[in-house]
């Protein structure tokens, strides 16, 4: 598949989201991970779809893959922390955010998140 058309189809399915339709929009972003495992915008979308289900467990396997490419590793670290479970998880949504923020410091996402959750950084 061109890149070409890996990118109409990644906006297809992201038009998909926006427009509610969340299974078809999996089922093509998970078409597209599987004939190119290296989309991360692919993995990082198909994260959002299936949180928007309510899979977290789903969700946290896509934004972890997401989280191995530098394009979107900022994001998805962001989103992976807010997976955690407050409480017993929060080691790991501290981690997160901060692992967020040396990716890109200037990332407010998981600014907000760490300052928010933790006071002050």
């Amino acid at each position: 598949m061109t890149s070409i058309l890996q990118g109409k189809r990644l906006s297809q399915a992201i038009a998909l989201k926006d427009q509610g339709r969340l299974e078809d929009a999996e089922q093509m972003l998970e078409a597209l991970v599987w004939a190119d495992p290296n989309i991360f915008d692919a993995w990082l979308e198909l994260g959002n779809v299936r949180l928007g289900r309510g899979e977290a467990r789903l969700a946290f396997e896509a934004y972890d893959r997401a989280s191995g490419f530098i394009e979107t590793a900022a994001e998805a670290h962001t989103a992976l922390g807010r997976l955690a479970m407050p409480g017993l998880g929060d080691h790991i949504r501290h981690r997160n955010f901060r692992q967020a923020l040396l990716i890109n410091p200037a990332y407010v996402p998981a600014l907000a998140n760490l300052t928010g959750f933790w006071g002050t950084v």
